[in-house]
């Protein structure tokens, strides 16, 4: 037991049943693996750094990826250019069945890739987290209208880069085009 009064066994524990959501989040938030990898790093340090936040939270799990989404947002506030997602075989994105629809599994990173930040975060985190609007809104400190505003610029976007027969996000949420 640490001097917190935390098991360590018990954070590690969270940690190796979440870890492969929480990577796979940080792939699609980041455009790649490296990158990915690197913000799974730095938010699982600082999650480790507040495990009795985490473990007395009510929502863990809510709580790191809040973690999470704001070590993103802080690393690549700045960043313009969206990077091309590597498409490696080993992409978390590749074994999720919220995914099914899309022929082509190579063709979402990057279409998402070429998503500014902002709209990319909310598509992820409402299509392939299945947050509501509100839990969006909450996460990212905005209002629920920014959440779909930036939902429906990042759908329309979507549609536009991949064919409607690839993938059609709308359909699986019961989105009416925006």
């Amino acid at each position: 037991m640490t001097s917190s009064g935390v098991r360590d066994e018990d954070f590690d524990a969270f940690l190796r049943i979440h870890a492969a959501a929480f990577l796979k989040l940080a792939y699609l938030l980041a455009g790649n693996m490296a990158d990915a990898e690197e913000l799974f790093q730095d938010a699982m340090a600082t999650a480790y750094v507040r495990r009795l936040q985490v473990t007395a939270a009510m929502a863990p799990r809510a709580y790191v990826r809040q973690i999470l989404v704001n070590t993103h947002r802080r690393r690549y506030r700045h960043k313009r250019a969206p990077e091309l997602l590597d498409g490696h075989s080993r992409s978390p994105a590749d074994h999720d069945v919220r995914f099914s629809q899309v022929d082509d599994r190579t063709q979402l990173g990057p279409a998402l890739a070429q998503l500014p930040v902002g709209q990319r975060t909310v598509v992820v985190l409402r299509c392939c987290e299945d947050l509501s609007e509100k839990e969006v809104a909450a996460l990212l400190d905005c209002g629920i209208g920014t959440v779909k505003s930036q939902l429906s610029k990042g759908l329309t976007r979507m549609r536009a880069l991949l064919s409607a027969d690839t993938l059609d996000i709308s359909a699986e949420r019961g989105y009416a085009g925006g």
